[in-house]
């Protein structure tokens, strides 16, 4: 996969501009070298949170989808659902017709289920482990950050 490097082009055009107004400067340029180079990025594994999550807009969602694995990124629903409910025919549905997989973590951290980099998720308490979840209340207590900031209109 090739970024575009429109912008990093005009950077790089600033750049020689730079160079050449800036008495003494010396600069190496790279521009021939990115021109040339091929960006691999990382393949980066997205869990995304099914229920007030996907469900909040399944429409939304599925483009966001779409898009994830359009980069060469991988998509899983990972739930806080037990799997072996007769219940889960919804998420079932919606992950086949997303074309992705599901991780059942029958009421698990789901960092301690599923590895991924980024977390899409409406209930970020479900994801940490107990040992951050305690770092994240002491930082609270050590802030006199008990309650939120914001009035509900």
């Amino acid at each position: 996969m090739t970024i575009q490097l429109s912008t990093l082009n005009w950077c790089l055009a600033k750049l020689n501009w730079c160079k050449h107004g800036m008495a003494g400067a010396t600069m190496v340029s790279v521009k021939t070298r990115i021109s040339n180079t091929q960006f691999q990025p990382k393949v980066l594994i997205f869990a995304l949170d099914y229920d007030e999550t996907f469900t909040a807009s399944p429409v939304l969602f599925k483009q966001i989808i779409l898009l994830i694995k359009s980069f060469g990124h991988s998509v899983t629903f990972v739930t806080y659902r037990d799997g072996l409910r007769a219940e889960n025919h919804d998420i079932c549905a919606d992950a086949v017709a997303c074309d992705i997989d599901i991780v059942f973590t029958a009421g698990r951290q789901k960092s301690h289920v599923f590895q991924a980099d980024i977390w899409l998720d409406d209930s970020p308490d479900t994801i940490v482990g107990f040992d951050l979840l305690g770092k994240t209340y002491d930082g609270c207590l050590t802030q006199n950050d008990i309650k939120g900031d914001f009035e509900e209109a």
